[in-house]
């Protein structure tokens, strides 16, 4: 580790001594309560995906490529949850580091990696949605289980090096106690900063937005085609055969998973750009934003990896059945009644 991030990690310890410790205020306490509830919910929450996503009842409904890249996508926030923010809740009240410099380089290292991880992931699914609903007759032969693990395994060891290579040989990381309140990597030349930040951000978001353009345009003209057919699932008059018809569910069911990632892609979008935004101003005019403004973009952005689980859900009917028969044998010991669970199950996704 550098003299110079070194000095500045023993600087932001924590004194031994308690009489040397300043009483939190109001804000310091308002900051360890939101971090504390969005600590707790990105741990239920995703913990609660993960279970759905392989669930039984789930598992019938959804195919195996899906299922892999949302799983890979919340366990990131899931580590995030159990690694990152529960350390920012001490360092709210206190304004200074606890836990020494070891922890200090790995927290450095995880919040990196995770945050851009769950970006990766996220190019994953556009990639792996756009595929199913653009180019369906290709999607068995090029979504197979294998590509699929090359795609998380490469994102995963593409998030991790990177940054153990940028981090490490020069010990560059620091203690933030204006944003994140845990340790992150210290960047002393400016032109790194932007550069990393533009790679992390601007390539895997016009990828997300191609793919969900095109995903949505598909689905708007596939429910066009619905509404003006004779033979549709609006129209009353059995003048269809069987297979017509599922063919016209099959169609509406896409339409609906193209607004479910409109949705996911809208949510990161309002999540990750002011953070974004903030940290490539501030690098060019090499000021410092206010510390409520650099908290708020921050944790808005920490924020998102509970909103995909929140998004999911609320879009997805068969999501909320099976959530609600978990969180009902976890704490009631009650069964949801079947004919809720077949009701729901209309509006399943099939690929």
């Amino acid at each position: 580790m550098s003299n110079g991030s070194k000095l500045l990690v023993i600087h932001l310890l924590c004194p031994v001594s308690a009489a040397h410790f300043d009483s939190p205020g109001l804000t310091e306490i308002l900051k360890c309560l939101w971090i504390t509830l969005v600590t707790v919910a990105i741990v239920l929450l995703n913990f609660l995906m993960i279970s759905v996503l392989h669930s039984r009842n789930h598992v019938r409904y959804l195919r195996q490529q899906p299922r892999m890249f949302m799983t890979s996508l919340a366990c990131t926030d899931l580590a995030v949850g159990l690694f990152v923010t529960p350390l920012s809740i001490y360092p709210a009240l206190y304004r200074c580091w606890p836990f020494g410099e070891f922890v200090c380089a790995v927290e450095a290292l995880l919040i990196s990696a995770l945050f851009h991880e769950s970006t990766l992931s996220l190019v994953c699914i556009a990639i792996d949605r756009y595929i199913c609903i653009v180019l369906p007759l290709r999607y068995n032969s090029v979504m197979t289980k294998r590509v699929c693990i090359t795609m998380i395994s490469v994102s995963w060891i593409l998030s991790t090096s990177v940054y153990c290579v940028m981090i490490y040989p020069s010990g560059e990381f620091i203690f933030d106690p204006q944003g994140i309140l845990v340790c992150e990597p210290n960047y002393t030349n400016t032109n790194i900063i932007i550069l990393a930040t533009v790679l992390f951000y601007f390539p895997p978001m016009v990828v997300i937005l191609y793919c969900y353009y095109n995903i949505f345009s598909v689905a708007q003209k596939q429910l066009r085609s619905i509404q003006a057919a004779p033979c549709s699932v609006y129209n009353e008059l059995n003048r269809c055969s069987t297979v017509q018809r599922l063919q016209a569910k099959e169609k509406l069911k896409q339409y609906r998973t193209a607004v479910t990632l409109g949705a996911i892609a809208l949510g990161f979008l309002l999540a990750v750009t002011p953070w974004t935004l903030t940290t490539l101003v501030s690098s060019c005019l090499k000021e410092q934003f206010p510390n409520t403004v650099e908290f708020t973009v921050t944790w808005i952005a920490v924020s998102n990896s509970f909103w995909n689980p929140i998004i999911y859900g609320m879009l997805n009917k068969s999501f909320r059945s099976i959530a609600l028969k978990i969180i009902r044998r976890a704490f009631c010991c009650k069964k949801v009644n079947s004919r809720v669970l077949k009701l729901h199950n209309v509006n399943i996704e099939t690929c």
